[in-house]
């Protein structure tokens, strides 16, 4: 099974894991990266989802510590991390644990998470910024227009959340002409691979208006229309190869920060504040 199908299980894509030998315990542990890209060489945000194999891949609740340890493939392991608890508060989402790491060199490493006395470890290619098929922070955005209220470019719906968000109002190239800093979401709540859309638009569109006036937030489907045969141009332009996807871009147009997958309110808020101070 490879990690789109096993994260939509979670309510989320190719994860490989080792179980615990847990013994009628109830719980079979298994870690699973709530990303898709791991960096080399810069701090990185390393989230993980948890999930029980004797229920099926249910997701596990996080209610008690995530101590998480890295180390190079086979090697010694690093020193215990207490890793961050977030709850993402849509109904059938999961926890998801998060923690800054950087990764010293490409390769592949061994993530070892204990929860509740049991252990599960899964190996996690990680490769130089450079190598990513989207960009990545450091980088300039990518001026491409995006379907907006008043011009949908050919996507119809322009916007698969029910009511639609009110994040179509500019179109990209326009706000980075202007210097406008950017929040850009690519998701498509309605035909989302990974379950996860709809949650992190939800979350991005409560805690914007704090910074309504002072960064410029933008929604960008996925596909053309309902029958997700074909991607839409900014997504074609972004090489995109999973979503959802957030970038925060500042005055210059470049990305200041990038968050793969699921996050929830408290994130967003931290990501925003960091990227372009506090809200007002």
């Amino acid at each position: 099974m490879d990690r789109r199908a096993f994260l939509g299980l979670l309510g989320a894509g190719t994860a490989v894991f080792v179980l615990d030998g847990c013994g009628g315990s109830g719980l079979n542990l298994v870690v699973v990266p709530n990303d898709w890209d791991f960096f080399a060489g810069q701090p990185y945000r390393l989230s993980i989802l948890l999930a029980n194999n004797a229920k099926s891949g249910a997701p596990v609740v996080m209610d008690a510590p995530v101590i998480l340890r890295v180390g190079p493939h086979g090697g010694q392991l690093g020193p215990p991390i207490k890793m961050e608890v977030h709850s993402v508060g849509s109904e059938g989402q999961p926890d998801y644990a998060l923690t800054t790491y950087t990764f010293p060199a490409p390769g592949t490493y061994d993530l070892e998470v204990r929860f509740k006395g049991h252990t599960a470890t899964t190996p996690q290619p990680v490769t130089e910024p450079s190598a990513s098929a989207s960009p990545v922070v450091g980088q300039k955005m990518i001026s491409v227009p995006t379907p907006t209220v008043a011009d949908h470019l050919g996507v119809n719906p322009y916007c698969t959340q029910q009511p639609p968000c009110p994040f179509h109002e500019t179109s990209l190239d326009v706000a980075l002409r202007a210097g406008q800093p950017v929040a850009l979401q690519f998701a498509t709540p309605a035909l989302c691979q990974s379950r996860y859309c709809g949650p992190v638009l939800e979350n991005l569109e409560a805690v914007s208006r704090g910074w309504a006036g002072k960064v410029t937030f933008i929604h960008c489907e996925i596909y053309t229309n309902l029958t997700g045969a074909t991607s839409t141009k900014p997504v074609q332009a972004y090489n995109l190869q999973h979503e959802p996807l957030l970038y925060l871009s500042n005055s210059s147009g470049v990305i200041v920060d990038r968050i793969d997958n699921l996050y929830d309110q408290v994130e967003a808020r931290t990501v925003l504040t960091q990227a372009f101070g506090p809200a007002a």
